[in-house]
């Protein structure tokens, strides 16, 4: 079993700040009609009170846009992802840490396709050259090996809009990585 690889998160959160994104910790759990807007699915929260545990940082993130307390920029975190996943194995699990981009600037256009790059070019600065970027429904997942270990896209909903993708999952990106390993040697 591949752990979680804290350095490389410390490295990533330092890359993506380099990188313009104004770090910030955000709340690890939202009101249940925003985590709907990206998981429909009610069973795959985890629910406590009025709040549930966030799915991925993009909820907390909307939640403090739609708040209004979120001033327009680019914006990096790193929160637990919680998620009841109806077959854990050792890519889908029911919590991992994911370092997350996201930004509510005025001009969306693509900008996804930007965070996938930029994801990408960390993964290569890190010694890893493997990571693919395929096109999505939504956007762009970057692969490793087949292994989807991250995702961006843009989205609008009641007249918000944002970007947002993975800078880093862990332990998904290492796992893939340990399989290709494996695979190769």
């Amino acid at each position: 079993m591949v752990t979680v690889d804290w350095r490389l998160i410390g490295m990533a959160m330092g890359f993506y700040e380099g990188h313009g994104f104004k770090r910030v910790d955000m709340p690890w759990q939202v009101g249940r009609e925003t985590a709907m807007v990206t998981c429909p699915d009610a069973s795959r929260m985890f629910a406590f009170e009025d709040k549930v545990l966030v799915g991925s940082a993009e909820q907390a993130f909307m939640e403090a846009q739609f708040l209004s307390a979120l001033e327009p920029g680019r914006y990096v975190t790193c929160t637990p992802c919680f998620r009841n996943e109806p077959i854990v194995d050792e890519f889908h699990q029911k919590q991992f840490m994911k370092v997350e981009l996201y930004s509510n600037e005025k001009d969306q256009d693509s900008l996804y396709v930007d965070f996938a790059h930029l994801a990408r070019h960390f993964l290569y600065h890190h010694g890893y050259t493997e990571a693919q970027l395929v096109e999505t429904a939504e956007g762009f997942d970057l692969e490793v090996g087949g292994i989807e270990v991250g995702s961006y896209s843009s989205r609008v909903h009641k007249g918000h809009a944002w970007t947002c993708g993975t800078g880093l999952a862990e332990p998904r990106f290492s796992t893939a990585k340990a399989l290709l390993r494996s695979a190769s040697g």
